[in-house]
């Protein structure tokens, strides 16, 4: 289960993910025991190749299993395995980098991180997880299926673009109760939003924290689910000189809004400018859609500064 932390990005936690065959049935052989350690692109469960759940869609992906041999999942992440869950899941705890997006879809996937070139994408990123700093294009997501890319963490994209290569209405899908049904007939490319629907690029803090972990493994569950408050999210476990150190603590997200806390704005006509709290308004406000609302004022980075509902603001640090 993905549940919101209060903070889209956290450069250290101490997590505890539960890796499971997903689209695949309850049918799998563990390869590790509670207690163990493992590491992000170890084998931990044997999937046999005629248990998955075939989809009629997308007979390439399917095809790719050899049905004479076992399909392995990697664990996605650095850490030991504290235990197995009743649909035969296996949980790990790690020390990672948390990144939780706004708007995703499919199931969780593993693979190594590498940016997009801008161009056309390479036979050497099949099975990556393609890091998009802008907008995604439906001729993009085509290509990053057709290639075999695992999955796409990008800033945006438009709704049309985004139903079109899903072949489902959005809203719909992140409204159903039943996960798995949902995402029973959605190509097999699972998709993390930092900005959700529009055109918008990644902040600046996000794409340097990517960046820094560029070629190492990530586990990427794009579930998105109103009914079940969950989120897409990508965990990065940290590498061994970094969560080793004597001096590592994890970070505590803290929702609450007050004088001083660093906030982005996560919608409306300022989305994704960043800046500090230095004034909360006493009544509510009202703003040029008509709407009124309780408000703050936002010392930004530029040195200006904008008022926007309260409802608008996101904590990052």
């Amino acid at each position: 289960m993905v549940l919101p932390l209060g903070w889209s990005m956290i450069p250290r936690l101490q997590v505890q993910r539960e890796r499971w065959p997903g689209r695949y049935l309850h049918h799998a052989r563990p390869l590790v025991q509670p207690g163990q350690d493992v590491l992000p692109d170890q084998p931990i469960l044997y999937i046999e190749e005629d248990q998955i759940m075939r989809e009629p869609s997308t007979p390439t992906r399917v095809a790719r299993l050899s049905p004479a041999s076992p399909h392995p999942m990697l664990a996605g992440l650095r850490g030991h395995v504290v235990e197995f869950t009743p649909r035969r899941g296996i949980v790990i705890e790690s020390r990672a980098a948390v990144i939780q997006g706004r708007l995703g879809a499919g199931y969780q996937v593993v693979g190594r991180l590498a940016f997009w070139n801008g161009r056309s994408i390479p036979a050497s990123l099949h099975d990556t997880i393609l890091i998009v700093p802008g907008p995604l294009s439906f001729s993009l997501l085509r290509q990053a299926l057709d290639m075999g890319v695992n999955g796409i963490i990008a800033s945006s994209a438009s709704v049309r673009d985004l139903e079109g290569f899903l072949r489902a209405d959005i809203i719909q899908l992140s409204m159903h109760r039943d996960i798995e049904q949902a995402y029973t007939h959605i190509p097999p490319l699972t998709l993390l939003l930092t900005e959700g629907p529009g055109e918008f690029t990644m902040p600046e803090r996000i794409t340097n924290l990517l960046r820094r972990y560029e070629g190492g493994f990530a586990l990427l569950d794009g579930t998105t689910s109103i009914p079940h408050a969950l989120v897409p999210e990508l965990t990065i476990s940290l590498p061994l000189s970094e969560s080793q150190r004597a001096d590592w603590q994890p970070m505590q997200p803290d929702p609450t809004l007050r004088l001083g806390t660093h906030v982005r704005v996560s919608n409306g006509e300022y989305t994704g400018l960043v800046g500090i709290i230095d004034h909360f308004f006493l009544y509510e406000q009202i703003f040029p859609s008509g709407i009124r609302a309780r408000a703050a004022r936002l010392h930004l980075e530029s040195g200006s500064h904008i008022t926007t509902p309260l409802t608008s603001l996101e904590p990052i640090g």
